[in-house]
């Protein structure tokens, strides 16, 4: 989403208004217009820059599509700010919520989600903190215009037991740190889902499910992080997805990586168009690397393309789409492709925007990423690896410094954001 930069575009406009320079243009602008002009808008900034300025304005941003995004620790007087004057005002228009983690408990304290009439979009980070994400997805259920839901955040498991209502609006799910026995829970109430991204912990061992697609049966694209589950039981859940067009699995297990366990798969989803898989073993794979490679062959028909290494395996279809994070080495990388030659596109390496990084002490570039914009650097333990003295160099031939507009660290996966402000 576009939103005006904070201290720049309300305080200009409102300075602008406020001082005659344009004010009687403005308020001449139909109202459709005013209407657009404010969805790019954050509610902080709207408020600042334009409410009290006419009773004109304050009617049209009364009828607005407003959005609130608080970012991580907020400093607790702005927070109660945003409480008093911009929540309180504007919650019956808001279209679009963010509600950071240290602020969530506070935040339902003094809000009834009920409110929220108009919102199509919500962000809880941490809910599993309340002990009580039952009552949250009940109070939502209430909010008919509700499209999209993230529970994210990963410090604690989300946990539910018994779900006797529905939330029949909801289109996109993004929950984090769930169980599998939770995740089917949530599945029976969002029965028109039709985009899902988890990350999923096995419940019980060796505890039987059944697939997805029983309680999803519109579901078109599906994003799978797995943690602790093993082959079956992922063929289980994901087996006859009959809507399914777009699949991009992660995990983090020697239990997936062999190409003929996901042919069984992928005979079961007759609409699937794209996927993409990337299996990091951690420690080098038991079998031959050639030998794990050449299972993939099995799926020559998809045209493919494997970039791999001694620890990890990325295979995806051919035109590259951007299911989610493009997972390389920026050392020690190989490429291999599967399928019609003559259909395989060259430099398809164009199409990637988001880049994760492992970083190895094989000093060998392989690759070239023409138009990334967000990156982030994996390395293998806190200790640190030894990278030549080429290696800012390096960076700037793997791809465009300039057009990157965020950087990330990862340590035994303990991510640690670094998000630039302005592009240099």
């Amino acid at each position: 989403m576009m939103y005006c930069a904070r201290l720049n575009i309300g305080w200009l406009l409102r300075n602008i208004i406020t001082k005659g320079i344009m004010s009687s243009k403005f308020e001449e602008l139909p109202v459709e217009m005013m209407l657009e002009i404010f969805q790019y808008i954050d509610a902080y900034d709207l408020y600042h820059g334009f409410y009290d300025l006419t009773a004109r304005l304050n009617l049209v941003i009364n009828t607005a599509d407003i959005k609130l995004h608080m970012i991580d620790y907020i400093h607790p007087e702005i927070f109660d700010y945003y409480c008093s004057n911009i929540i309180s005002r504007f919650k019956h228009c808001l279209s679009y919520l963010r509600v950071p983690s240290d602020k969530l408990e506070k935040f339902l304290k003094l809000f009834n989600l009920n409110e929220f009439v108009s919102l199509r979009a919500l962000i809880l980070c941490e809910p599993k903190q309340l002990d009580d994400e039952r009552m949250i997805l009940e109070k939502l259920s209430k909010l008919k215009q509700l499209k999209y839901l993230s529970l994210n955040g990963d410090k604690y498991l989300i946990q539910l037991n018994t779900i006797d209502y529905s939330l029949i609006s909801l289109q996109y799910l993004n929950i984090d740190c769930c169980k599998i026995k939770t995740f089917l829970f949530i599945l029976q109430i969002i029965p028109n889902i039709k985009h899902i991204r988890c990350s999923l912990r096995l419940s019980v061992p060796h505890e039987q499910y059944e697939s997805i697609g029983k309680y999803v049966p519109k579901l078109i694209s599906l994003k799978f992080k797995s943690y602790y589950i093993n082959f079956d039981t992922i063929l289980l859940l994901l087996s006859n997805l009959l809507e399914l067009k777009k699949l991009s699995f992660a995990a983090h297990s020697f239990d997936c990586y062999n190409g003929y366990k996901w042919s069984q798969l992928l005979s079961t989803l007759p609409l699937l168009k794209k996927f993409q898989f990337f299996i990091d073993a951690t420690v080098a794979f038991e079998d031959s690397i050639d030998d794990v490679i050449q299972s993939w062959n099995i799926l020559s028909q998809w045209n493919i393309q494997i970039n791999y290494s001694n620890v990890f395996i990325c295979v995806y279809t051919l035109p590259f789409s951007q299911l989610c994070w493009f997972t390389t080495c920026l050392y020690n990388m190989k490429t291999l492709t599967f399928g019609d030659q003559n259909k395989i596109m060259l430099n398809d390496n164009d199409n990637i925007q988001q880049l994760f990084i492992r970083l190895t002490n094989d000093h060998k570039i392989l690759a070239r990423y023409s138009n990334v914009q967000s990156v982030y650097f994996y390395f293998e333990s806190n200790l640190p690896v030894s990278l030549p003295s080429t290696f800012l160099e390096d960076l700037s031939k793997t791809f465009q410094l300039s057009t990157v507009q965020s950087l990330g660290i990862t340590y035994n996966r303990v991510e640690n954001s670094i998000t630039k402000e302005s592009k240099r």
